[in-house]
């Protein structure tokens, strides 16, 4: 019986220690994580790697124009507020600076619409538009007052550099 009684006494000191207060011990953990204010992938390529004859109809004021590149912006992260503005400046083409220029504009199509853009010309584009992709095609074709300087110009390989730049509103 004694033997019996140290038993139960051992089975209830080593239950009461295992359930007593402060045997059970907790802390928290916090996961935290961000997504950055926008990050932009802003691509600009050129798909015409030769020269045009500038007196083709393929770059006459009426044509559709030739394909010389493209655009794509995609944002990932959507930022507060604001919004992008993509932009256009370019020279009018040249041989060099003592011969005359010869004018053009580009048609941006990949919208609802094609637009004709001058340089200096823009597009705004959204932060709902941004998020989803936004991808134009940009051909080139002569103005009317290009189209005349052409036909008396020098022969020779004209050219003009052509700026496309994001900026954020």
């Amino acid at each position: 019986m004694r033997k019996t009684i140290i038993i139960v006494i051992l089975i209830l000191i080593s239950g009461s220690l295992l359930f007593s207060e402060g045997s059970t011990q907790s802390g928290i953990l916090t996961f935290t994580g961000f997504i950055p204010d926008g990050v932009v992938d802003f691509k600009v390529s050129t798909t015409l790697d030769t020269a045009v004859d500038l007196l083709s109809s393929d770059v006459d004021p009426t044509s559709g124009g030739v394909e010389i590149g493209k655009w794509s912006f995609e944002l990932h992260g959507r930022p507060a507020s604001g919004g992008y503005t993509v932009s256009y400046v370019f020279k009018p083409l040249e041989i060099d600076n003592t011969h005359p220029s010869i004018a053009f504009e580009l048609i941006e199509s990949g919208g609802e619409t094609n637009v004709i853009r001058s340089s200096g010309s823009s597009l705004t584009i959204g932060i709902d538009e941004a998020v989803e992709g936004v991808e134009r095609t940009l051909h080139a074709r002569l103005t009317t007052d290009g189209l005349d300087s052409a036909l008396g110009a020098y022969s020779g390989e004209y050219q003009s550099h052509i700026s496309v730049t994001l900026s954020k509103d």
